[in-house]
């Protein structure tokens, strides 16, 4: 995807491969790891499909991927 490819926020999420690859190219910049840019990342792509693109098949799969890529933080009390 260029960046000419991006003419909306439904471009960012359609097809559905790209919210894959996106998030996949983030995790390996990361080192394989998630990060808190690919969380932050992952929560957009999901808030865009849901409720701009409106794409509610496809938001367990999106919701799949960013946890791939999401970082967790241990808080102790």
């Amino acid at each position: 995807m260029s960046v000419d490819d991006i003419t909306g926020l439904a471009s960012l999420v359609t097809p559905l491969e790209r919210v894959r690859h996106s998030l996949r190219f983030l995790y390996t910049l990361a080192g394989n790891k998630p990060s808190a840019g690919s969380s932050h990342v992952a929560e957009i792509l999901h808030s865009t499909a849901k409720y701009d693109v409106r794409l509610h098949e496809d938001l367990a799969q999106i919701k799949r991927w960013g946890g791939t890529v999401r970082l967790t933080y241990n808080i102790r009390v």
